[in-house]
């Protein structure tokens, strides 16, 4: 109750803080008051077509923001009730340089009108007087097909890493594992600088501070891979943009309940030199990590609200503790040939170490029965990943004509282990993959333009398992070999001022070989008392081959219905791969576990699990409004053999113990809506979807209807705008439903952060403190039932109770400094006021 009461404050106070900084209006008014007056228009100074939404503030003569109001439909603003005084007025709007006028004399009785005529703002792209404009970008912007959270820009995106990033997203969850979902699916493709990740869906490697943006695109035309039921997520490198030598170095301390800052602690070194001919950047990173999780795993049955434990039933109590640490190296330039002609080459070196400790306590009837501690390793000095790429663009005058081709190749090697003493396990993984693109762009006319283009996936990967139990010692190896070969075209008309339609399609040929074998096994796995060894038993070796044509037609039909106002439907096929990713992802189709030692929960493979296809329809409406933008979707996806998890038994149902595995449903249906609004900066959303799955087996975890509902809000209050420090917070709640009970609670559950960051030197170094986690909630929860037949025979419910908790609140200090050319522009930029074009709280569309 009191962490909702806080929150309640927070807002409440935020609301009223942005009321009343707003008792000016924009347009004519016919109330006048006492006060002075001032009054003008703002139209484009190219065009001289009328502005809307151009945010007017007055300032006193020591800085302070009196009053304000915005423009028209007309461009015109006229401010009322002004007292009598001396005021500078600014006028800002996004993409625009921000235009002051000193020194507004008001006079009740010389001048209590003041007419300051008309104001042109120029566009913010232009270069005026060979004076460089270094733009501060607003925190979200909207494009046709993508919304863009610029982090580089937000004041405490920086601590941390890529999970911390995306937390701020709207629409992006990363769940305690590290399990990145858009809209509440984890069924999304990540990208990192428009190429997959190569870590699977996990982005906890990547630092935060070498983030620029993030790209969030819900309905990627045939253009784009069709992996990722969801969409896309694309997360934009740093890459250097101001001439001569520019950088910065970063360092972030954490400190919880669990670990402290010799634990968790990062630094980041970033620089660039550019020219007119040449850009070389580099990165380097280190990054100590670690993530703790403890609480309950139950499930058991109940008759006549007796409670008891059947064969397959176990309560324990677990603490886990993970310590990582990773270093990364990265090395490129781009170069000129001609205005028209640049190369790019990348060349990154990661190399990783995991440690972790599980603590498990197993009870029998309430009493401590058992207990053991089990740990694992992954990775040492000597597992190094490598990656390169290339890039060559061939630009023409006229910017939609394009020729661009790549190629890059990621491959590396990693050992791991878990120990259960006296027995060990060892994991040997390879994997070799490349990857090229080409793609050709070109206008046909000036209402029409084309693209097609063909890129290419090529996967290679091993693992090897040697493991020793009891009774039966052994070895178990898989490998996938999968190359998929694309090819799309797209073509994009606008058929008059209110329409545009841009149909597309894909083509993919797949070959797949999925090899997996038992090597080498010493022993008698009917006398071994593990799970592990009894589920060998019921797995053959075999090969799974697969040729297929898939087609991914796409359709998008825009309606403008005024010139910033659009109406967007589409309709596209997505598609989600088994095991689609790299590095460990290839795990729903391993049919050996990995989790040798845990007698209660392990995970095995499905190998000719079937790919999931959707059929998804969106309606979007976008739309300023006054102070801001308003952003709105309703979809439909209709999907065949939905991939989900699966509580498994055995081939003959006779295995105890928790085995989770996966089954394709034969189909579902997704509906939901979205509503997000950005208001002077500030943003709050939130959405809810209904997801029902349907399979003619009747089966119970194949079938049923679940609920998703999620808000979020975020306030971000810049140094600019109230002097002393800038100030961020933000929260996430969700609750969901599933057949049989809930997930995260019967009320939900939510997060909440905050921070302040300070400004030194002239913007040279930032420093920040933040609070994540801010109410010590979150986590995972789980309370649901579900109809079995028990040992005996008789029909009963299972109840399956899971509580797990992560970190806990979490204090963080971030320290960053700036130098090079960029920061030299800034501080000659910064003598006297710093007058940026709308910073992070941006008044217009």
């Amino acid at each position: 109750m009191l962490k909702h009461f806080i929150l309640f404050i927070i807002v409440s106070c935020h609301i009223l803080s942005a009321q009343g900084h707003n008792h000016g209006s924009g347009g004519h008014h016919h109330d006048h008051g006492s006060g002075c007056e001032v009054y003008g228009t703002v139209v484009d100074s190219t065009s001289t077509i009328p502005i809307e939404y151009v945010s007017i503030s007055l300032y006193n003569q020591v800085d302070e923001l009196v009053t304000g109001g915005v423009t028209d439909a007309a461009g015109k603003f006229h401010i009322h009730d002004i007292h009598p005084g001396k005021y500078e007025v600014r006028i800002e709007f996004m993409g625009f340089e921000t235009v002051s006028i000193p020194e507004v004399k008001l006079s009740l009785k010389k001048n209590p009108k003041k007419d300051l005529g008309q104001i042109k703002l120029v566009a913010i792209a232009l270069e005026l007087d060979a004076v460089k404009v270094i733009e501060d970008k607003p925190i979200f912007e909207f494009e046709t097909d993508k919304m863009i959270y610029n982090s580089s820009d937000d004041i405490i995106a920086d601590s941390g890493t890529a999970e911390d990033v995306l937390n701020k997203v709207p629409m992006v969850t990363v769940d305690q594992d590290g399990e990145v979902s858009l809209r509440g699916n984890p069924n999304v493709k990540i990208l990192v600088n428009d190429r997959p990740n190569r870590s699977g869906g996990e982005v906890d490697n990547i630092p935060a501070s070498l983030i620029e943006r993030v790209e969030v695109i819900t309905s990627p035309s045939a253009k784009y891979d069709p992996e990722g039921m969801a969409g896309i997520i694309n997360i934009v490198l740093k890459k250097g943009r101001y001439d001569g030598l520019n950088g910065s170095i970063k360092l972030n301390l954490k400190h919880n309940s669990f670990n402290s800052i010799d634990d968790m602690n990062g630094s980041t070194f970033y620089s660039n030199y550019q020219t007119d001919k040449y850009n070389i950047y580099s990165s380097i990173s280190l990054n100590n990590r670690m993530r703790t999780q403890n609480g309950f795993r139950e499930v058991y049955n109940q008759m006549d609200k007796s409670k008891y434990y059947d064969y397959d039933g176990y309560k324990y109590d677990f603490f886990n503790n993970g310590k990582g640490y990773s270093r990364a190296l990265t090395l490129g330039s781009d170069y000129s040939i001609h205005e028209h002609l640049k190369i790019n080459g990348e060349l990154i070196f990661k190399n990783h170490i995991k440690d972790k400790t599980i603590e498990q306590e197993y009870f029998q009837d309430g009493t401590l029965d058992t207990n053991f501690t089990k740990n694992s390793s992954e990775g040492d000095n000597y597992n190094i990943h490598l990656e390169s790429y290339f890039e060559i663009v061939r630009s023409y005058d006229n910017p939609d004509k394009e020729i661009f081709f790549s190629a890059s190749s990621h491959g590396g090697k990693e050992d791991e282990y878990e120990k259960l003493n006296p027995y060990l396990t060892t994991i040997i993984e390879e994997e070799n993959n490349y990857e090229t693109d080409f793609n050709y762009k070109s206008p046909m006319n000036d209402k029409s333009k084309i693209e097609f283009g063909y890129d290419g996936r090529f996967l290679d990967t091993k693992e090897n398992l040697n493991f020793q139990l009891s009774s039966l010692n052994g070895k178990n190896d898989f490998s996938m070999v999968r190359n998929i070969h694309g090819f799309f075209g797209e073509y994009q008309l606008e058929l008059n001022e209110k329409f545009s339609i841009k149909p597309s399609l894909r083509v993919e040929f797949v070959d797949k070989n999925i090899t997996f074998e038992k090597n080498d096994h010493v022993g008698n796995s009917s006398t071994d008392t593990s799970i592990y060894a009894h589920l060998l038993d019921e797995i053959d070796n075999g090969t799974t081959e697969v040729k297929e044509i898939n087609y991914f037609p796409d359709f998008h039909l825009t309606y403008n219905l005024t010139e910033k106002q659009s109406l967007q439907f589409g309709i596209s096929r997505r598609i989600e791969r088994p095991g689609g990713g790299s590095h460990g992802s290839w795990g729903q189709l391993r049919p050996f576990p990995r989790n040798v030692y845990n007698d209660s929960f392990i995970f095995v493979g499905k190998p000719d699990l079937e790919p999931e296809f959707s059929t998804q329809y969106e309606v979007s409406y976008k739309s300023p409004i006054p102070m801001g933008f308003f952003y709105s979707n309703v979809y439909f996806r209709n999907i065949t053999n939905s991939i989900q998890w699966y509580d498994f038994d055995g081939e003959n149902d006779n295995l105890t113990g928790n085995i989770i595995t996966f089954r394709n449903a034969e189909s579902a249906t997704d509906v939901g809506f979205e509503i997000f609004t950005m208001v002077m900066g500030q943003t709050i959303g939130g959405g809810y979807n209904i997801n029902e799955l349907n399979d003619s087996s009747n089966d119970y975890q194949l079938n049923g209807k679940n609920e998703r509902m999620n808000m979020y809000m975020r306030i971000n209050l810049p140094e600019k705008y109230i002097k002393y420090f800038s100030y961020e917070f933000g929260f996430y709640y969700m609750k969901m439903k599933v057949p049989g009970g809930t997930l995260f609670g019967s009320k939900g559950t939510l997060w909440a952060n905050t921070g302040i960051s300070k400004s030194l030197f002239n913007d040279r170094v930032n420093l920040s403190f933040s609070v994540n986690n801010l109410f010590d909630s979150g986590g995972f929860q789980m309370f649901a039932s579900e109809p079995i037949t028990d040992s005996d025979g008789i029909n009963v419910l299972q109840f399956t109770d899971i509580l797990s908790s992560r970190g806990g609140r979490t204090f963080s200090i971030n320290l960053k400094y700036h130098f090079g050319e960029m920061q030299k522009e800034k501080d000659r930029r910064g003598h006297g006021h710093s007058h940026g074009g709308g910073g992070n709280m941006d008044m217009g569309y």
